[in-house]
């Protein structure tokens, strides 16, 4: 009867699969992060170098003349690169759109994602330009 008791408080492979699923939703559910960041006209302290970026990203960002993000960039590719959503609003030609492209890329990347799987990212802009 013991043995039996012991075998019941063991956890099954279930069991096990939902702790980490809620503890996947619990990491979620964390209270946004502000990111502190040195800012100087729209240019921030932070380099692309400090992301850890597939190098073909990194090679188009520099084939772009890019080395230093921006506010907005600085603020919204880390917690976008770590899955979380971002809401983040700048002045126009402050980099939101590689903020939010360099995120959705990498995640192509790593994914492995081919043309044959279909849609790999859906951007809906609305624009006053």
């Amino acid at each position: 009867e013991e043995e039996e008791e012991e075998e019941e408080k063991k956890p099954t492979k279930k069991m096990k699969a939902a702790a980490k699923v809620a503890a996947k939703a619990a990491a979620l559910e964390e209270p946004p992060q502000h990111i502190q960041v040195q800012v100087d006209g729209i240019l921030s302290d932070k380099t692309f170098d400090t992301l850890e970026l597939s190098k073909s990203t990194m090679a188009g960002i520099a084939e772009m003349g890019h080395s230093i993000m921006t506010e907005v960039q600085a603020r919204c590719i880390p917690p976008l690169l770590a899955g979380r959503d971002v809401l983040g609003a700048a002045r126009t030609g402050s980099g939101k759109t590689l903020a939010f492209l360099i995120p959705a890329v990498e995640l192509l990347y790593h994914a492995k994602f081919m043309p044959r799987n279909g849609t790999g990212v859906f951007v809906l802009s609305p624009t006053r330009e």
